[in-house]
């Protein structure tokens, strides 16, 4: 009967602590459970913690400016591998049995690495981690292996996320599980073929500055370490604007053209995706150039459809154009059927709800054979959904498509709680009953969105059976 109590209890045991063992297990490494000491140098210890080798990344300790942290061996060893969890780069020092440096090599990485060395290092007494940081930094783990510790080819990164700038795209994406650094592709076509644009990257973002203004690009990211690549994260896309007539200017907001009476808006006009103004319903926004200009083609990012009016200098409509949103329009260039002469103003509102808009401008003098682009004629009106239910797909601005199937009831109320929000007025976050999607023992589940994190949503309209 023993024998059958203890297996049960020894497999809860091991699986117990299988879901709760770190990403990176810092298991058989020659600093394990030993204590560290750190100070000045190596001649002058300040303290010693067991903190930095308790194979835990939920503790840590502060390193100070060009202090280092050490551990003496009892004789000599061989290291050719280490694994660290810090904030900052770290110096790594291998000393001889006279305190006399043998080799050194820096650790770039702000994020956990396990790495083996060029090369092993023979006859290491003391081996030390220095911050050669402006600032203080923070160790969770160190340890260093003498069995050429190799991982795991890295998983994919995810959630990557690409925004135009005014002359460059940031990227920012989380990491792939075992990844050293980081290797950034790019394409002018959606799916590939990829080009290598960057490598060796130890951070979770890059800015990318070789990008050329009206081209749409897309990017994936992988993860290397010594083992090799992953496979390529989400892709993300993202449209380079070009600097129109309206890049940097003050948009006027109001009821209608030459109304003043809300705040000007720059975001709208700035070039960064990052960077965005709400649009109630019924409000206008509006410019007056200085001079008569020729519009050749628009420019924007909006999470809702717009009617944009040209007028001359007598206020005289002479021109317009319906742009109709679809999800998944990341930015976009929009070459005008023909030219528009003489406008001096410019308006665009939205007649539905409140919405969103990132980027608006309009070109003049840009030489279009020069840097092609699909013209994007007006869209055909489609007929009105009606019905029942209907199903709202709501992406957010990382990039996560949220779905929920819910009454007509269920949609308008997020319709209007939108709007309110839109409007400055409401809750930040709004919750979806799970209804029958309830599991476990829970009575009621309910999903909450954040109104800032809302990129764009979709409603599609059906009739139950």
């Amino acid at each position: 009967m023993k024998k059958l109590f203890y297996a049960p209890l020894v497999v809860f045991f091991l699986l117990l602590f299988a879901f709760n063992s770190n990403v990176f297990a810092y298991t058989d490494g020659l600093l394990q459970d030993q204590s560290i000491y750190y100070g000045k140098d190596i001649s002058n210890s300040e303290g010693s913690t067991g903190k930095w080798t308790d194979n835990d990344e939920a503790t840590s300790l502060p390193l100070t400016v060009s202090s280092m942290a050490w551990y003496t061996f009892q004789g000599t060893t061989t290291i050719d591998s280490f694994k660290i969890k810090s904030n900052s780069s770290l110096l790594v020092t291998f000393y001889n049995e006279n305190n006399e440096v043998i080799s050194t090599y820096t650790h770039n990485s702000s994020i956990t690495s396990v790495e083996n060395l060029p090369a092993p290092v023979a006859n290491v007494h003391t081996v030390a981690f220095k911050n050669t940081a402006s600032t203080g930094m923070t160790i969770y783990e160190l340890d260093v292996y003498n069995n050429n510790i190799v991982p795991n080819i890295p998983s994919a990164p995810t959630q990557l996320t690409a925004l135009s700038n005014a002359s460059s795209v940031d990227l920012t994406w989380q990491t792939g599980p075992a990844s050293s650094t980081y290797t950034v592709k790019r394409s002018t076509s959606p799916g590939g073929p990829y080009d290598t644009i960057k490598s060796g990257i130890k951070l979770l973002s890059y800015s990318d500055s070789t990008v050329t203004p009206g081209k749409k690009y897309y990017y994936v990211v992988s993860g290397v370490n010594v083992t090799g690549e992953s496979i390529n994260s989400n892709e993300a896309s993202v449209f380079m604007y070009y600097p129109g007539l309206l890049r940097g200017k003050a948009i006027h907001l109001g009821t209608s053209l030459g109304d003043t009476s809300a705040a000007d808006v720059v975001k709208w006009t700035d070039g960064i995706d990052a960077t965005s103004s709400p649009l109630a319903a019924y409000l206008n926004g509006w410019y007056e150039f200085n001079d008569s200009v020729t519009v050749k083609a628009l420019e924007l990012k909006t999470n809702g459809s717009l009617d944009i009016t040209f007028y001359d200098s007598s206020k005289n409509q002479i021109g317009s154009y319906k742009y109709s949103f679809t999800t998944g329009d990341l930015g976009k260039l929009i070459i005008l059927d023909a030219p528009i002469e003489n406008v001096k103003y410019i308006s665009f509102n939205n007649k539905t709800i409140g919405m969103t808009v990132y980027e608006f401008d309009v070109l003049s003098t840009i030489d279009f054979d020069q840097n092609p682009s699909e013209p994007n004629p007006e869209p055909e009106p489609q007929p009105e959904p009606s019905g029942d239910r209907a199903i709202l797909t709501i992406t957010m601005i990382t990039g996560l498509e949220k779905e929920y199937d819910l009454s007509i009831e269920e949609i308008d109320a997020f319709l209007d709680w939108y709007d309110a929000k839109e409007n400055g007025t409401g809750s930040a976050k709004f919750g979806f009953d799970k209804h029958n999607n309830n599991k476990g023992p829970f009575s009621k589940r309910t999903d909450y969105v954040i109104f800032d994190k809302i990129l764009t949503f979709e409603v599609s309209e059906y009739t139950a059976e």
